[in-house]
């Protein structure tokens, strides 16, 4: 991947994208959501201390340290500069969860090993998908509702906080209270390291490459180029990608899995960051593989999923085909504090190729099908012929590419 640094690129790149715009309406001024605090507190730095101190001497109990309170100004800074709609996008890590983190970004899990939906309504998870080679593989099942944690109530939590639940160290044991059909069962599982399957390649009728990708990994690009080798040199030409349900991952990664497919010198991405800084990054790739390619993308496709889908759709590589993607257009960076705490927040934003931002709005697909994600659960395992059959969206791909 090559980063376009000299100022004349730069200044062409910063027209495309604000074309209309006066020099004087900078970035700052124009943040992709709001950030400005709607109260003006005269002095706010004393102000601060005085109500810390006067909680510290007058609260009606001891229970509270000046610890508890700094911890929570804290959160309440990364919360403010958040999106509304995802509040825990700046986070701060300890040195043990940002180690689950890390260990994710590079393909390997400690915990449960199960993907699910979460209903705040009624407080259960709906199982999506289990990870293979993890504890909950072969003992819990997609659309298994999960109602407790260790006899935890989950309703009224957190999505963070019953992420924490679902993972951990080696050997912790937790037990799951499941409802299957109209049993209900306790699950006991036993936290273990295990490598993701991030990739999994099938054939589909016709001569078409099927290609999942679950995660954005770190060596993702590695593992796709293994894939699609054999499959160049073997005359195929058409290939489906599918990137509903991931999440993203790692920012590079995404750029180079993009770089794949597109030919030197063709704009993947645009980031706009502080000081009105625009940097553009160009494929370095002589040799793109040479597929008609389309995408299937949905409602949980985001970052740096979004990353690899919107460059492909913007330089007319790739039709996108089912629902608008989840519409996260920002660039975060984790930083590394004296304490070996990490606190992570977003320090640009994201442009396809021609200047358009995805954020919260998601990239729309050329083709739009809606899909039940409780069938997609069902079908999950089928072999991919009858997948072929029985999914929609896939199908629609498919027959695109015929």
């Amino acid at each position: 991947m090559k980063l376009a640094s000299n100022s004349c690129c730069l200044a062409l790149v910063a027209c495309a994208i604000f074309a209309g715009v006066n020099a004087s309406e900078t970035s700052r001024n124009r943040p992709l959501f709001p950030v400005a605090a709607k109260h003006k507190i005269p002095d706010a730095e004393r102000t601060f201390d005085e109500i810390r101190k006067l909680i510290l001497e007058n609260y009606y109990t001891d229970e509270i340290s000046e610890g508890d309170l700094y911890w929570a100004a804290i959160q309440g800074m990364l919360e403010h500069i958040s999106p509304p709609e995802d509040p825990d996008r700046a986070t701060l890590w300890s040195p043990e969860q940002y180690e689950r983190v890390f260990n994710s970004l590079r393909g390997v899990r400690i915990s449960a090993g199960i993907k699910s939906n979460f209903n705040q309504v009624d407080g259960s998870l709906t199982v999506t998908e289990v990870y293979p080679g993890s504890p909950a593989d072969g003992l819990v099942q997609p659309l298994d509702r999960i109602l407790r944690i260790d006899g935890e109530k989950l309703l009224g939590k957190s999505v963070t906080e019953i992420d924490a639940l679902l993972n951990g160290n080696p050997g912790k044991t937790i037990v799951l209270t499941v409802v299957r059909d109209i049993e209900m069962m306790k699950i006991p599982l036993v936290f273990k390291s295990f490598k993701a399957e991030n990739v999994v390649a099938e054939m589909l009728p016709g001569g078409t490459g099927y290609l999942i990708i679950r995660k954005v990994s770190s060596g993702i690009t590695d593992e796709v180029r293994e894939v699609i080798g054999p499959w160049t040199d073997a005359g195929l030409e058409k290939l489906i990608i599918d990137l509903r349900g991931n999440s993203g991952g790692v920012f590079g990664e995404a750029l180079k899995l993009a770089e794949l497919f597109l030919q030197a010198k063709t704009p993947v991405l645009h980031t706009l960051e502080r000081g009105d800084r625009v940097q553009t990054f160009v494929s370095g790739n002589e040799r793109p593989a040479a597929f008609e390619l389309a995408l299937l993308v949905d409602g949980k496709t985001a970052s740096s999923s979004e990353i690899f889908a919107a460059a492909l759709q913007a330089n007319g590589k790739a039709r996108l085909v089912g629902t608008a993607t989840f519409g996260k257009a920002t660039v975060e960076k984790t930083f590394t504090l004296e304490n070996e705490y990490r606190v992570k927040f977003i320090v640009g934003a994201m442009y396809q190729p021609g200047g358009k931002t995805w954020h919260d709005s998601g990239l729309k697909p050329d083709v739009t099908i809606d899909e039940d994600a409780a069938r997609l659960a069902r079908i999950a395992r089928l072999p991919a012929a009858d997948r072929l059959r029985n999914d929609r969206q896939l199908n629609a791909a498919w027959q695109l590419l015929q």
